[in-house]
C-alpha cells in the first residue's frame, strides 16, 4: 500500500501558522522591536538567524531576553530587518 498525503495547498496548516509555543514572559522593549520587524517582513526566527550565521534558539534569546549585543550586532540585525538601528534601539532613556 503506498503513502498518501494529506497536505493540500491553501488548508489551514499551510506553513503560515505560528509554531513552538508562546512565551508566558513579556518581550522587553528591544525583543518587542526586533519581534515587530521581524512580523512585518514576514520572516521566521530561523530564517532571520540563517541570515545572521546564528542558531535560531540564539536568535530567539534576542527577541525574549534582555540582552547585551556588539554594536557591529545591531547594525547587522538592523539590516537584515530593514529598519534603522535607531528603530532597533528605541527613544533615549534619561540620564540618571
Amino acid at each position: 500500500m503506498q503513502a498518501r498525503t494529506i497536505f493540500q495547498a491553501g488548508s489551514c496548516y499551510d506553513g503560515h501558522m505560528p509554531r513552538g509555543r508562546p512565551s508566558a514572559r513579556k518581550r522587553p522593549p528591544f525583543g518587542e522591536r526586533v519581534f515587530q520587524a521581524r512580523q512585518a517582513l514576514g520572516l521566521s526566527q530561523a530564517e532571520v538567524a540563517q541570515k545572521l550565521s546564528l542558531t535560531q534558539s540564539g536568535y530567539a534569546a534576542w527577541e525574549r531576553d534582555p540582552i547585551a549585543l556588539r554594536p557591529e550586532q545591531i547594525a547587522a540585525l538592523a539590516a537584515v530587518l530593514q529598519v534603522s538601528t535607531e528603530e532597533l534601539l528605541g527613544p533615549p532613556t534619561k540620564a540618571r
